[in-house]
């Protein structure tokens, strides 16, 4: 396995390359390190948080692509560690038994990335590349990666391995230690890091042997000249106006999260354009709680450069490891979760998240048509199926009938391949031949179960974003949308206006519109947003503010009328 090999993200992994062969491996002395804490306590040494926090610092200052953690730095690291496994009831078996496992796991981190190497070129050779590199902004395509491979990814940020100075690629930390030193007087991380000291506890002992999928998709701001063109292209207003297609089912679950949905929905995350938001800091809301129970989605942070507007991350696979309760400072971890959902052939559970971040804090300016379009769109790059390959639909359809065939056999040709490799070591729960859990289609007939998506810290209108999400979902050709209130009382009239509204029979275009009537009849009374802005200083204090009719309430009591019926 030659650096040459991983040229984007080589200079992101924590190994060397070696003068004479051009492989990665371990520095020696790091390796050393780690083979003595594989072997355990007894000869490491390393059985408190204070020793672990010695250990990694010995390890970093081996390391030639680092720098050291200042002093002050260090300390906080150190306070973090201590604090972290005075309060962990197990941390003698953590010591004993786990982070040897870790050590182990770090260890193999060359010999997994060749093997995984292997594993890509096997499925489609260098033609529709499966393999780990950077996927930056506009550049769609998909990393495959065995679970194996990244447990030992995330041992090697557990013991903080990964060079810093990301800014190449626009990439965030990966390592442990941004979370480690944020642990005192915070108890909510002490209890995301339980989270990750379960999973390492449950890999250690039985390792799963799935895979699981990140996806970078991206809809094209134009239509290209090629023969090949994408079946849909960054829509304008023009084109949501005139959509005729019907508003798919959408259904109000007051109880539970979008986790519960199961795997027939396809499961918004609602994502910082960063994938994992501040999962790896201070961030314990929706995408950081997934992140801690389900750690696998943190291997897409090494990669994942930020979202732009018209693109969004699919992640097919992850396994959930641990259970939770609570919500930001009132998370806690609630023990061990058994993933039961079945596999498809490509050895993915059928979970499937779709990470769209949405507009933080556009106060009234969400109401202006570019923001509408600008979120809209979010939605519908998150929820519209993408490449066969990918395990979806074909994006891209050719205009020359021979063209076309010709890409649809190479398709099927490197899915019958994948099958192929895989036919000897089928998932848990899997069931080939079955056309819903094929690798190929069975995301087409999913639902997707979404919520209050930016409506929260981010300052987006509830009424508007979910019916922008039900709009997105419908163009997308999906088929029901669960949407998760929370128990927010701003979602009290959504069921309501929901079957008003597919009693009608309202196609898309007739919901856009009258989101648009609305928008400009809300914008209106303030000359719209940039006058609104120019007037500001010049508003009394004590003047008071008119209350704005909601979109639900403004829907319903024109229901009878001419502009809402």
């Amino acid at each position: 396995m030659s650096a040459a090999q991983f040229s984007s993200i080589s200079q992101y992994l924590p190994l060397q390359e070696d003068p004479s062969s051009g492989d990665l491996r371990w520095a020696q002395s790091v390796e050393d390190v780690l083979t003595a804490v594989a072997l355990g306590p007894d000869s490491s040494l390393v059985s408190s948080g204070q020793a672990l926090c010695d250990c990694i610092i010995d390890m970093r200052g081996k390391m030639i692509q680092f720098w050291d953690f200042s002093a002050e730095y260090a300390e906080s690291v150190r306070l973090g560690l201590t604090q972290l496994f005075d309060a962990l009831e197990d941390a003698k078996e953590f010591f004993t038994f786990t982070l040897p496992g870790m050590a182990t796991l770090a260890l193999q981190l060359p010999e997994l990335l060749k093997e995984h190497v292997e594993e890509a070129s096997n499925i489609c050779g260098d033609s529709t590349p499966l393999k780990l590199r950077v996927l930056n902004p506009q550049q769609s395509g998909m990393v495959l990666l065995q679970q194996r491979l990244i447990a030992a990814i995330l041992a090697c940020a557990f013991f903080c391995l990964y060079p810093g100075g990301r800014t190449d690629h626009d990439l965030r930390p990966i390592s442990f230690d941004s979370l480690f030193v944020r642990v005192p007087g915070k108890r909510h991380q002490v209890e995301k890091i339980k989270c990750l000291i379960h999973y390492f506890q449950e890999v250690c002992s039985s390792m799963p042997q799935g895979r699981v999928s990140f996806e970078r998709k991206v809809l094209p701001r134009r239509r290209s000249h090629s023969s090949l063109r994408p079946v849909a292209t960054f829509p304008d207003e023009l084109f949501w106006k005139r959509s005729q297609r019907p508003l798919c089912a959408m259904k109000v679950v007051e109880r539970g999260g979008i986790e519960d949905a199961g795997p027939d929905y396809l499961q918004a995350d609602f994502a910082n354009r960063y994938l994992g938001g501040g999962a790896l800091r201070l961030g314990c809301v929706q995408e950081e709680i997934r992140f801690m129970i389900i750690p696998e989605l943190i291997a897409g942070m090494l990669f994942m450069s930020p979202m732009a507007e018209n693109e969004s991350i699919e992640i097919t696979g992850a396994q959930q490891y641990s259970g939770y309760k609570g919500y930001a400072s009132s998370f806690m971890y609630a023990g061990s979760f058994v993933d039961t959902t079945p596999t498809d052939s490509w050895g993915r559970r059928r979970t499937c998240l779709t990470a769209i971040d949405a507009l933080c804090r556009p106060g009234e300016a969400q109401f202006e048509v570019e923001m509408v379009l600008r979120e809209v769109n979010k939605a519908f790059c998150g929820f519209l199926p993408h490449s066969a390959l990918c395990g979806a639909v074909e994006i891209w359809k050719s205009d020359d009938k021979a063209e076309a065939s010709q890409t649809k056999a190479v398709e099927q040709e490197m899915i019958a391949s994948m099958e192929k490799l895989l036919k000897d070591e089928p998932g848990e729960g899997s069931s080939e031949g079955d056309p819903e859990t094929s690798c190929s289609m069975h995301q087409v007939h999913k639902g997707v179960a979404t919520g209050n998506w930016g409506c929260g810290a981010f300052g987006g209108n509830l009424h508007l974003k979910c019916l922008l999400q039900w709009i997105a979902a419908s163009e997308a050709g999906r088929s029901e949308v669960l949407y998760y209130t929370f128990r927010d009382e701003r979602a009290e009239k959504l069921q309501e206006v929901i079957d008003w509204i597919l009693e009608k029979r309202w196609p898309i275009c007739r919901l856009w519109t009258v989101i648009a009537e609305y928008a400009k009849r809300r914008l209106k009374p303030q000359g719209g947003l940039k006058h609104m802005l120019k007037q500001k200083k010049h508003t009394p204090k004590h003047t008071k503010h008119i209350p704005k009719q909601e979109l639900f309430d403004w829907i319903l009591a024109n229901s009878g009328s001419g502009s809402s019926s």
